[in-house]
């Protein structure tokens, strides 16, 4: 199978302008109507995944400010001077809706051949997004969706 960071590695250029546009031509993420169960199941999934990496995180980090809250469906990321991240689930989309302090707020529709939410607009990643603002903020490596196993 194909994944996803490799596919964009492969083709790498050598400026940010052209992966950016690169990466919405070779990828060509596609939102798939999802039943219900499956939307649940896989935002489930990734949810529980990146509050499990981020609690982790924030038992290491010495950021003043830093706490993660989940119940509903509804991501809470504080991360002190640095803002605020609201990480939910919309189900009647079937999208994963993100807030960020950095970037605003975008919507992630789930690709199955890709096995990642992703922003229709110019096929970036849910994990891409976070994993570099993230990483910017906290001064070190983030990678929230590590480990996680796909159906």
């Amino acid at each position: 199978m194909v994944q996803t960071k490799d596919l964009l590695d492969s083709y790498r250029l050598e400026t940010d302008e052209c992966n950016y546009f690169q990466r919405a031509i070779i990828l060509n993420n596609t939102p798939y109507d999802l039943t219900i169960e499956d939307y649940h199941r896989l935002s489930d999934k990734t949810m529980d995944n990146m509050v499990e990496m981020l609690e982790a995180i924030g038992d290491e980090t010495n950021l003043n400010g830093f706490d993660v809250e989940y119940s509903q469906g509804v991501m809470t990321l504080k991360l002190g001077a640095n803002g605020t991240y609201v990480i939910n689930k919309q189900p009647p989309n079937k999208q994963i809706w993100v807030s960020s302090p950095k970037s605003g707020p975008k919507r992630y529709d789930y690709d199955i051949k890709y096995h990642r939410w992703f922003y229709h607009r110019d096929n970036h990643t849910l994990d891409e997004l976070l994993n570099a603002e993230l990483s910017d903020i906290l001064q070190q490596k983030v990678d929230l969706l590590e480990g996680i196993e796909h159906d």
